[in-house]
């Protein structure tokens, strides 16, 4: 069992990230093989990869959802996460950042730094996750290794070392030559499981490398004092130039750069002997910090203290239910357990414990500081809760972010009967993916599933009809547009007043609705009104007033909270907006002030003018890689046809002449985007790349708003609502 026979020093959690097509799943699919933990390497274009077990991962050879696996590595332990490479499913590599010791990222020796590379790399940064480079397919015809160093220091802007470089024989790449142990490694065999070497002395390419190792020895001297003291006095042992990389690594002030062909089989032994020298175990990061009493405070790694994880995903098996991956943090996790969960304050009891090895699950006794599990038990905890032992003082660790839907599409029961399972499919879809949502629409109760992009969203569609056998019907795709306030306040206010069933209904609110700069909208409810919301208090002995009791507190929160959520236009949320409660008026006699509220409000949504009211539409900010000799027709494209506004356009390294990449930046607005990743092949002849991200929200043209009010309303617009 391999969680037990490690201690932490000899352990560390890491994950792949990359661009997609970069080679991630076929690099861990090596590692995995050369553990010994499989007999066979899995490919993705056969379907039979561990890590994507997925069928539609499978179909597709890409990855959607990340994985874990566990394995050994000459007395090393790896916990290994493989995660996506597209855009969409970024929520993904943002959970698993979360949580990790250090990353590897992939490059493909011929296109080098992606779009997507640079954002996974700024994911990694934000959470201050070491990493190093692996440059992929250096068998591929127009690899450039050079070129794809450069990349990493431009684009990235990396302060890198090599520590491996490419040797070809002719123009077929053969072997890797370590700078650090001056040696040449080959891999042989039918899978490229036998590993030789020998010295580089006598080579005819030995004062490149000996130039390459002196420009590496240099950077880490510049960067070490202490190496530099040595440095000057006598010859570096190999030992203090791996030590002084892993100790710059784990300060962020270099990265490695390492190469191989993982489909070829060579190099991927020595990208795990890189993992084991130069990433950090988790003694070696920095502390978590928790929140406790209202003060953040580093929280010790250790066995010996109060149980605390961080839960970073949640699935629904489908045989074992829901499952929660966690990283323990402090203390040790054992099956038959009963935890509090901090952020939602809820028990939870543990019924089992696992190690997964993709889509497999091994039964652990315990789960000690620095280590993930799987718990099987927990009903009410989500991506981003902490769950802590039962008896501890609360505390809570900094959670993860969930990024904005943008787009979105109508789903419905093929009949009644199908309604309560569409709901229960769409309900787990949200519990696995935050980045997921469903909302209702006011106005036509329609359901609407909201992702992160078209791909995202067709993922979510045929996972609901494959996977849960839902029976629906689907709609166009549609933008996630919010509705904001045009003037800067708005006032409005309700009556509700009758009886029912010998019970007196009586709610008078006021609300104000101001507008704000910030994207959240909020609700605030003055202490004053609610003292006075009682009639005839001023009648009332002041030590005898009635108090505002917290249930009707939580009815006025949620009744105002909804008309956030469902905007007076066509239902879409509303933003930069706070609602200030200016008048609340309640009978102190009655019992039904719940309902009196929830009545009065509903009314108060039906008095907002929706000319007071306007459309905001997501503006993505793109960044897209093609050849120079495509760059024109890109940016017509951009600009002609997508509405894009250019930000900048520069050349991303020119040491290839046969094949110079340029990278275009830009804002346009969602739906002027939807089907581009298909122009985009169509013009650069499958070269180009995109990614693209929510800038933020802006108000629609008048034009725009017209067109979005004709296609819901259709003429009735023209006769209703100009």
């Amino acid at each position: 069992m391999l969680l037990n026979i490690f201690k932490r020093r000899f352990s560390s959690l890491i994950s792949i990230i990359a661009h997609i097509d970069a080679g991630k799943t076929t690099t861990t699919e090596r590692m995995i093989y050369y553990s010994g933990l499989t007999r066979h390497i899995g490919e993705v274009d056969s379907g039979d990869t561990v890590m994507d077990y997925l069928p539609e991962e499978r179909n597709r050879g890409i990855t959607i959802t990340s994985a874990a696996i566990t394995f050994g590595w000459k007395g090393y332990k790896f916990n290994l996460i493989d995660t996506p490479g597209h855009v969409d499913f970024t929520m993904e590599v943002e959970r698993c950042m979360r949580v990790l010791d250090g990353a590897v990222t992939i490059l493909d020796a011929v296109a080098g730094v992606q779009a997507q590379t640079v954002n996974v790399w700024k994911q990694a940064d934000k959470y201050r996750v070491p990493k190093l480079v692996y440059i992929n397919k250096m068998d591929r015809v127009g690899a450039n290794f050079e070129a794809s160093v450069n990349s990493v220091r431009q684009t990235l802007g990396a302060k890198s070392v090599c520590t491996q470089y490419p040797l070809f024989e002719g123009d077929k790449f053969k072997s890797v030559v370590h700078l650090v142990n001056k040696k040449v490694v080959s891999y042989s065999g039918g899978n490229g499981e036998i590993v030789s070497s020998h010295p580089w002395h006598g080579d005819d390419n030995e004062r490149l490398w000996y130039n390459m190792r002196n420009t590496m020895i240099e950077t880490l001297v510049e960067n070490d004092e202490d190496l530099f003291n040595v440095f000057v006095e006598r010859e570096l042992t190999i030992k203090e130039i791996k030590s002084s990389l892993r100790k710059l690594v784990l300060q962020g002030k270099i990265c490695p750069i390492l190469c191989g062909s993982s489909y070829k089989n060579i190099g991927v032994q020595g990208l795990m002997d890189g993992i084991v020298d130069y990433l950090p175990c988790p003694l070696d990061v920095s502390l978590p910090l928790v929140k406790r009493n209202e003060e953040m405070i580093e929280l010790p790694l250790s066995d010996k203290g109060s149980m605390i994880a961080l839960a970073f995903k949640v699935v629904n098996h489908q045989s074992k239910g829901i499952l929660v991956f966690i990283r323990v943090y402090s203390g040790v996790l054992k099956p038959g357990m009963t935890i509090n969960n901090s952020n939602r304050n809820t028990k939870e009891r543990i019924q089992k414990l696992y190690q997964v090895y993709g889509n497999d699950f091994e039964e652990l006794p315990f789960c000690s500081a620095g280590n993930i599990a799987v718990i099987l038990g927990c009903k009410s905890t989500r991506t981003g809760d902490t769950l802590i032992e039962e008896r501890a003082e609360k505390v809570i660790l900094d959670g993860i972010t969930t990024p904005q839907s943008v787009i979105s599409q109508s789903v419905e029961p093929e009949t009644n009967a199908d309604e309560k399972a569409l709901e229960h499919s769409l309900s787990i879809l949200m519990l696995e993916d935050p980045s997921c949502s469903v909302v209702k629409r006011k106005e036509t109760g329609q359901t609407l599933i909201a992702g992160m992009g078209e791909l995202h969203l067709e993922i979510l569609r045929l996972r609901l009809l494959k996977d849960f056998k839902v029976k629906a019907n689907f709609g166009d795709v549609r933008i996630a547009y919010k509705e904001s306030l045009i003037p800067d306040v708005l006032e409005v206010s309700s009556l509700i007043k009758k009886a029912i069933a010998n019970n007196n209904i009586y709610a008078e609110i006021g609300i104000k609705l101001l507008k704000t700069k910030d994207e959240t909208s909020t609700v605030e409810i003055p202490s004053s009104v609610l003292l006075d919301a009682f009639d005839y208090q001023d009648k009332i002995p002041e030590n005898r007033k009635l108090q505002f009791p917290k249930s009707l507190v939580n009815v006025l929160k949620e009744s105002l909270s909804s008309l956030i959520q469902v905007g007076p236009i066509l239902g879409y949320p509303l933003t930069n907006c706070k609602i200030v409660v200016t008048n609340l008026k309640l009978d102190p006699l009655s019992t039904e002030n719940d309902s009196a509220i929830r009545m009065a409000i509903m009314d108060l949504s039906s008095r907002l003018n929706r000319k007071a009211f306007t459309f905001e539409e997501p503006l993505m900010h793109l960044e897209v890689i093609v050849p120079s000799k495509y760059l024109k027709q890109t940016i017509h494209a951009l600009t002609v046809e997508r509405s894009a506004c250019i930000i900048q356009v520069e050349q991303l390294d020119d040491s290839n002449p046969a094949l110079i990449w340029q990278r275009v930046t830009a804002d346009a607005p969602l739906d002027s985007l939807l089907n581009y990743s298909t122009q985009l092949r169509s013009l650069t002849a499958g070269m180009g790349s995109f990614e693209m991200k929510l800038k933020g929200y802006r108000p629609v043209s008048k034009c725009k708003y017209d067109l979005l009010m004709k296609q819901f309303f259709g003429d009735q617009y023209e006769t209703a609502y100009l």
